[in-house]
């Protein structure tokens, strides 16, 4: 009876978690920026050959400048460098999504939730129960 009501809290705290992860990206809205500037932040993978490159965006929202800035990764090939450089190079315009009641909190991404993200999460909330009911019966067989 407890190995279910655990699992059944678990997986509901999941399903929670993701729903409100995604309504709070479906309350993001779009609008346009401007490239400031671009720098390589690091490498992150040499066999995947991808750099990270930090994006400094400026945009206005009710009159008020926001400046900040996204991390964007591309892989190290020439072709990707072209595409980058013309879509991030100083002055461009690019879309920006942000949080209306924050628009600190900005991004050139938008993140959605997948079906992928929640199978993560289940997982996730599937071995957490697992390790806790293992840590339970444990605790029961010694006492």
């Amino acid at each position: 009876m407890l190995a279910v009501l655990l699992i059944t809290t678990f997986c509901s705290l999941a399903v929670i978690l993701a729903i409100r992860f995604q309504r709070k990206h479906d309350e993001w809205l779009t609008t346009e920026a401007r490239v400031i500037a671009h720098r390589m932040r690091r490498s992150i993978d040499v066999e995947s050959n991808t750099v990270d490159r930090v994006v400094t965006y400026t945009f206005t929202i009710a009159g008020t400048p926001f400046v900040t800035e996204d991390m964007v990764s591309t892989r190290r090939v020439p072709e990707d460098e072209a595409a980058f450089q013309a879509r991030h190079s100083p002055g461009q315009t690019v879309k920006v999504h942000y949080f209306p009641a924050d628009p600190t909190q900005s991004t050139l991404t938008r993140r959605t939730f997948t079906k992928d993200d929640l199978i993560v999460i289940l997982t996730a909330a599937g071995l957490a129960e697992m390790v806790l009911l293992a840590a339970y019966f444990t605790w029961k067989r010694s006492t």
